[in-house]
């Protein structure tokens, strides 16, 4: 993702600069236009080359165990602070999904999981991995202070739910959000598959 906001976007601006110079040298430089030209179908091609590229993009602890092994990865990291307790739970028959979507699950979690960290002041967090026949579904709750999730816009930039949002909704997913102030927070994200 920030990849593709800095790098990816810095690429098209340079490619719409070289059509405007194209623009601009077609009446006087018709050598120079084809050379603009043929920069920018070469920019264009760099462009959907790092996109695939960045999608193809895993985490190391999925090359080398499963879903439900880097989530309990992730839960022994954020306790190793001493102030959190985590216990991971696995529902179901575990088997391996597309690398896109155990990717994105895996990113939701730890971001979740980060949150219980540093702004629910939690001491428990759960995380449950449910392997449905015709879905995967990861939920993590957590014990802490919870919040109002009717003031949840104002919440986004601290909690990084548009960010779990958006990785859901990449592999056809939804998240959902339930919170209390004073009875803590669960995020699920649900992925058809």
């Amino acid at each position: 993702r920030e990849v593709h906001d800095t790098l990816l976007q810095s690429m098209f601006g340079f490619a719409l600069q070289c059509d405007a110079l194209a623009e601009e040298a077609a009446a006087s430089a018709p050598a120079l236009r084809s050379r603009l030209a043929s920069l920018r179908q070469q920019v264009e091609a760099d462009i959907r080359e790092a996109r695939q590229s960045i999608w193809n993009l895993r985490s190391p602890s999925l090359v080398e165990h499963d879903l439900p092994s880097a989530l309990r990865a992730v839960g022994d990291q954020a306790a190793a602070s001493g102030r959190l307790r985590v216990t991971v739970e696995v529902a179901g028959a575990v088997r391996r999904a597309a690398p896109e979507i155990e990717e994105q699950l895996l990113r939701i979690g730890r971001e979740a999981l980060s949150n219980s960290l540093r702004h629910a002041q939690a001491t428990h967090v759960r995380v449950g991995l449910e392997y449905g026949t015709r879905h995967i579904r990861l939920t993590v709750s957590d014990d802490g202070r919870g919040f109002d999730v009717a003031n949840v816009a104002d919440a986004n930039e601290h909690l990084g739910l548009t960010s779990m949002r958006e990785r859901a909704e990449a592999v056809q997913g939804t998240l959902a959000l339930e919170s209390r102030p004073a009875a803590g927070t669960t995020v699920t994200a649900t992925i058809p598959g």
